[in-house]
């Protein structure tokens, strides 16, 4: 399977985040990798890493404390 990569802009998108320092903190506790690919230099994240993330922070804000 390929993976797909995506942008910093396209991750904050779909996690819901309103700017980069969020997708930095994910990146600096290893719950997210990045790459860089060929000479380009910029920070691209795996679109399936991401959509894990994403359900797993639908699911943390699903539960109900008694």
């Amino acid at each position: 399977m390929e993976k797909i990569f995506i942008t910093c802009q396209e991750a904050k998108r779909i996690l819901g985040y309103k700017n980069h320092n969020s997708i930095n903190y994910l990146v600096q506790k290893n719950q997210l990798d990045e790459y860089m690919i060929g000479p380009l230099k910029r920070k691209l994240y795996s679109l399936q890493e991401v959509r894990a993330l994403q359900e797993i922070k639908k699911g943390s804000n699903n539960s109900v404390n008694p």
